[in-house]
C-alpha cells in the first residue's frame, strides 16, 4: 500500500485593504503628523539671528539618513520677526555671522532620504557648502559696514544781497538823418515836385552842393544806372560784363558791373557801355521793365497804338516793353500823356518820376496820383 502524497500548501493570498482600513491609516498618519508638529512648535530652534556667537551646529551622522531634518519657512520667518522686534526696542545689536549647515548626505539619491524644503534666505546668512569633512564647519565671518561718522558742517549763513549801485551807462546820440537840401529850382508847382522831393526824402536822388537839382538836364548812363542801383536795388541773375570803355577807377564802376548781371540794362554788341552818353527815354522804358519782369501783353501794338501819336517812332526791339511798361502804369509823358518822344534823351525830372513809379510798382513808395501818368 502505498503512501499517499500530501499537498503542497498554497501561499496565501493578500487581500487589499478595505475603505475603512485605509481611512484608519490615514488617520493614524495625520495623527502622528500633528503631534510631531506641535513637539517642534513647542520647543523651537534657537533663531536667533541676532546674536554675535556663531551657531554652532553639531555634525549629522551619515547613519542618519532615515532621519532627515525638516526645515521649516514659518520657523525662519518667526526670526526675522524677532529681529525686528529688538531693532525696534533701541536696540545696538548688528547681525554679524549667520552658519548654516549643509548636510551633504541630504541631497543623495539614496532610497529613504527625504531632501530638506527650500528656506528663504535671509540678510546677513551664508550657507556653507557641504565638503568632505562635515565633522568641521568653520563660520564665516560677514563683513560689516563700518559707518563714517559725518564731518560737522558749519551752519549755513544765508548771504544777504549787496546793493549794487546802479551805474547809467553813458549812451551815444543818435545820428539824425541829414536834412535833405532845399532844392530851388524844384519849386512846389513844378510838375515832378513829387517825384524828385519823394525820392529825395528817401535817400535816392540828392541835389547839387548849391541847392539845385537841375531837372531839365540829361542823364547819362552812368548816372542812370546809379539811380537804379540805389532806388530799386538790382540783382544779380547771369555773369557780369567787363566793358571796354568802364575803367575800375571810375566812380560809376560798381553799380554797371551789377547792372551788367541783371536784367536792368546792358551793353552794346562791340562791348562797350558808353557811360557817359545820355540814355533816351525809350531805353530807360525797357530798362525799367526788364529789371522788374514785367509781363508783356497779348495785344503790345494796340496798346501802342491806343496810349501814344507817335508809337510809329518807337524801336522794334522795344515795342513790347514799352506797351508792358504802359500797362503797369510806370511811363509818365510830360506834358502830353499822348507823346511819349521815345527817342529823345530823358531828363533828370523824367527819369525821377520813372524811378518813382517802378518803386511804386515795387511797393516801396506811396502812389502820387499823377496827372502825366499814362493809364491805360
Amino acid at each position: 500500500m502505498t503512501e499517499s502524497q500530501r499537498p503542497e500548501p498554497q501561499p496565501s493570498k493578500r487581500e487589499p485593504l478595505g475603505f475603512d482600513e485605509f481611512v484608519a491609516v490615514l488617520v493614524a498618519l495625520l495623527s502622528i503628523g500633528s503631534i510631531f508638529f506641535w513637539s517642534l512648535s513647542r520647543k523651537p530652534i534657537n533663531w536667533n539671528v541676532t546674536s554675535t556667537t556663531p551657531v554652532q551646529v553639531a555634525p549629522t551622522p551619515r547613519s542618519s539618513l532615515l532621519a532627515p531634518r525638516i526645515i521649516l519657512p514659518w520657523l525662519a520667518n518667526r526670526a526675522v520677526d524677532r529681529e525686528r522686534r529688538t531693532v525696534r526696542e533701541g536696540t545696538n545689536a548688528r547681525t554679524e555671522n549667520r552658519v548654516v549647515a549643509v548636510d551633504p548626505q541630504r541631497n543623495g539619491t539614496q532610497l529613504g532620504v527625504v531632501p530638506e524644503v527650500a528656506q528663504p534666505i535671509l540678510p546677513g546668512v551664508i550657507a556653507i557648502a557641504p565638503s568632505a569633512a562635515p565633522e568641521a564647519i568653520a563660520p564665516v565671518p560677514v563683513p560689516q559696514a563700518v559707518e563714517t561718522p559725518a564731518a560737522p558742517t558749519d551752519p549755513i549763513i544765508p548771504l544777504q544781497p549787496k546793493a549794487v549801485p546802479v551805474v547809467p551807462v553813458p549812451t551815444k546820440p543818435t545820428a539824425k538823418a541829414p536834412q535833405p537840401i532845399k532844392l530851388s529850382d524844384v519849386p512846389a508847382n513844378y510838375w515832378a515836385a513829387a517825384y524828385i522831393l519823394g525820392l529825395q526824402k528817401q535817400g535816392v536822388v540828392s541835389g547839387f552842393p548849391a541847392g539845385y537839382f537841375r531837372p531839365d538836364q540829361p542823364v547819362t548812363r552812368a548816372e542812370f544806372v546809379a539811380v537804379i542801383e540805389k532806388g530799386l536795388g538790382s540783382k544779380i541773375t547771369s555773369k557780369t560784363v567787363v566793358f571796354k570803355d568802364v575803367s575800375n577807377s571810375f566812380w560809376a564802376t560798381p553799380a554797371i558791373k551789377k547792372a551788367s548781371g541783371s536784367e536792368f540794362i546792358a551793353g552794346y554788341p562791340d562791348q562797350s557801355f558808353r557811360p557817359k552818353q545820355p540814355i533816351p527815354r525809350v531805353q530807360a522804358i525797357v530798362a525799367l521793365a526788364s529789371g522788374l519782369n514785367l509781363p508783356e501783353p497779348a495785344n503790345p501794338e494796340q496798346i501802342l497804338k491806343q496810349q501814344y501819336k507817335d508809337a510809329a517812332q518807337i524801336p522794334n526791339y522795344a515795342r513790347k516793353k514799352v506797351a508792358a511798361a504802359t500797362q503797369a502804369g510806370i511811363v509818365v509823358n510830360y506834358p502830353n500823356t499822348n507823346v511819349l518822344n521815345p527817342n529823345k534823351n530823358a531828363t533828370r525830372a523824367e527819369i525821377a518820376a520813372l524811378v518813382y513809379q517802378a518803386r511804386v510798382k515795387q511797393g516801396k513808395a506811396q502812389n502820387v496820383n499823377g496827372k502825366y501818368v499814362v493809364k491805360p
